[in-house]
């Protein structure tokens, strides 16, 4: 997997475009790569009000405990999300 990868998969999940996540993760891209900031691709999704994408990363594997720079985990970014009940469930699922 290369740095391009991993950020081109960020790229695709910074814009909700989950065949061209997938694709990436297809070529390498791990789920969990955090970029400058910490933040992972679950990260950007709650963050972004990605329901659908978020559950689709978690169905994939992507690691829901892990913090960025600020110490935040995903669920630390739920606060302010129109589907915050959703996330929360999602979220603290085991």
């Amino acid at each position: 997997m290369s740095l391009l990868t991993n950020e081109l998969f960020l790229y695709y999940v910074r814009r909700n475009m989950w065949s061209d996540v997938r694709r990436t993760m297809h070529y390498g891209a791990s789920i969990d790569y955090q970029d400058h900031n910490g933040f992972t691709a679950l990260m950007i999704a709650v963050e972004n009000n990605y329901y659908g994408l978020a559950k689709q990363l978690i169905n994939q594997g992507a690691n829901k405990s892990l913090r960025n720079r600020r110490n935040n985990r995903a669920l630390d970014l739920v606060n302010q999300s129109r589907y915050y009940s959703q996330f929360i469930a999602l979220l603290e699922e085991n």
